[in-house]
């Protein structure tokens, strides 16, 4: 904790420099979130309802020919659905974490007041980071995920803390397990004169807000796609499909709202995250001066 008198870290200067780097990195923030973000998740969405449709039918098929002499008669369309379903999301997980520190290298420099990066340098270069700090980040996550089954409090507070561990990894060049080590027990926090328990609250309410923006788009995709149960005339078009695609329009256009949901809570935290940190590195620099 800091000590002596500390200084008041407010949601309006954060906010204000989090806006003014959205505002003056709009162009790469839009076209990484397109390139690695929106067109990957919405095509991947697609593509696992289609092939998870398909080998489901199939397996229904088998399952109700008879033709099934054991189990693995019936679980081979799954089996040979697992393998591409696997890879699809492994590169899927790669791509989105490898934009998303892109998204911070952008805010980062920004804030830095460095030159900004090219497009495609600037997502090769997060791709590597991602790779590079993959086994970390599971680790992290497998942690994180088996403590909010014991302690639920602690591990969302510890969720909250980490929203910081891109930045650090980023601005500091740490791996992933460092990073969050040093996020965790607020090592950017030592030394300026904000309070511990201040950035904490800031954090906390920074992934209560990612939060329920996520939750408010998962209802209002829920309720599109049942509104024909309660309103009747709109049956026809809900059960509209494209060819022989298990989609039509109505779920097409839920998805998409969903990934632009998703990419915009993506794109606007590398912002607001890095703006926290470096106004609370920038005090710590003055209050060391």
């Amino acid at each position: 904790m800091s000590q002596g008198s500390a200084a008041k870290l407010t949601s309006k200067d954060i906010w204000q420099k989090a806006l003014d780097t959205l505002g003056s990195t709009r162009r790469q923030t839009v076209i990484l979130a397109l390139a690695g973000l929106v067109i990957p998740e919405l095509l991947s969405d697609l593509w696992f309802d289609f092939a998870g449709s398909a080998a489901a039918l199939r397996v229904r098929e088998v399952f109700e020919s008879g033709r099934a002499g054991s189990f693995l008669d019936i679980a081979a369309p799954a089996l040979a659905f697992a393998a591409p379903f696997f890879a699809v999301s492994l590169v899927i997980v790669v791509l989105i974490l490898g934009t998303y520190l892109a998204l911070m290298d952008v805010a980062v420099r920004h804030l830095r007041g460095m030159p900004m990066p090219k497009i495609l340098p600037a997502l090769g270069q997060g791709i590597v980071r991602a790779l590079v700090r993959l086994p970390g980040t599971i680790v992290v996550l497998m942690f994180l995920g088996m403590a909010g089954q014991v302690l639920v409090a602690p591990a969302i507070l510890m969720a909250a803390l980490l929203l910081v561990a891109p930045v650090v990894a980023v601005a500091e060049g740490k791996g992933a397990l460092r990073a969050s080590t040093d996020t965790v027990t607020l090592k950017y926090v030592r030394g300026s004169p904000f309070s511990s328990w201040g950035v904490m609250f800031h954090l906390l309410s920074l992934g209560a807000t990612f939060y329920v923006v996520l939750m408010i788009a998962a209802l209002i995709s829920d309720q599109v796609l049942t509104l024909d149960q309660k309103l009747p005339a709109l049956r026809g078009f809900w059960d509209l499909r494209f060819g022989d695609l298990p989609f039509g329009p109505v779920y097409l256009a839920v998805s998409v709202g969903q990934s632009l949901a998703l990419t915009l809570v993506l794109a606007v935290m590398p912002a607001v995250t890095s703006a926290l940190y470096f106004t609370v590195v920038a005090k710590r620099e003055l209050a060391r001066a």
